[in-house]
């Protein structure tokens, strides 16, 4: 094996962050393999500095470890610098297709572990492994949503056919006129006929599906509308504060998020307030 220096995982603030049973899970990938090399497994609490403390002295010496945790330690190391973030970043938001939904307010290392326990990829593969993984999910995905919109449409057709909102027959290429109170006037103004009026066919989208958010918003707009998430998982109160340029879309992300809010929590208010300055 070549030598490889890990430069962050060997240190032990960067290994704290990384929440301690994606820590273990990883671990246990590897306890045979660390019984064969000698390498002795803490066992203090997997949340402690010292357990972390454990891990990122033992990692200071690659040459010591299975050579498959080290290149797995590696090949993420890769991946979350500074020109690699980005390709992670979108398989980590691109995996939502194959129902993997990171929570991306854990930190590049910790995202990068969990990519892998998904979907081991090697050091200077450029993610062929997760990309392939993801491609196949999409596909899934995607004839999920054509035979959903399919019967959606049937459903909404039927409906519209019971309720007598179909024309039995095209509309003429030229409308008649209108006397202003929605009546077709022929000419010579001897008939009447009148006009029918129908809504707009607006298209079914699903509001709750996290997949579905990929077609209509950016990486950090999602981020945006998802971070709160976990929070309110663990039933706490979520204070969130974003510092934005503009024309980012930023109000757009949070104005969906407060909207699929109200849907989802009926007595939920939403006060939006915003900055008004005189234009000069």
């Amino acid at each position: 094996m070549a030598k490889i220096e890990l430069k962050r995982f060997t240190n032990v603030r960067v290994v704290m962050r990384i929440q301690a049973p994606h820590l273990v899970k990883f671990l246990d990938r590897f306890k045979e393999e660390l019984l064969a090399k000698n390498c002795r497994v803490n066992s203090v609490d997997p949340a402690s500095e010292a357990y972390c403390n454990h891990w990122a002295s033992l990692w200071t010496r690659p040459d010591l470890l299975p050579e498959a945790m080290a290149d797995a330690l590696f090949a993420m190391e890769e991946q979350v610098s500074a020109a690699n973030w980005p390709p992670l970043e979108a398989a980590v938001i691109g995996a939502r297709y194959a129902n993997l939904h990171l929570d991306t307010t854990c930190s590049p290392e910790s995202l990068a572990l969990q990519l892998w326990m998904w979907c081991p990829y090697r050091s200077g593969g450029n993610l062929e492994e997760v990309l392939s993984k993801i491609a196949s999910g999409k596909k899934v995905w995607e004839e999920k949503q054509r035979v959903e919109g399919e019967k959606q449409a049937k459903a909404l057709k039927a409906e519209s056919e019971k309720a007598g909102t179909l024309d039995a027959a095209p509309s003429p290429a030229i409308p008649l006129p209108s006397d202003g109170r929605g009546e077709s006037v022929k000419e010579g103004g001897a008939a009447k006929e009148p006009v029918k009026r129908r809504g707009a066919m607006l298209p079914v989208v699903k509001i709750d599906s996290d997949a579905a958010l990929t077609k209509y918003f950016l990486p950090y707009q999602i981020n945006w509308i998802n971070a709160e998430d976990a929070i309110h998982a663990l039933r706490k109160q979520a204070f969130a504060l974003a510092e934005k340029s503009v024309r980012i879309g930023l109000t757009h992300a949070d104005s969906f998020k407060n909207v699929r809010k109200r849907l989802r929590f009926a007595n939920r208010d939403y006060l939006f307030a915003p900055r008004i300055t005189r234009a000069r």
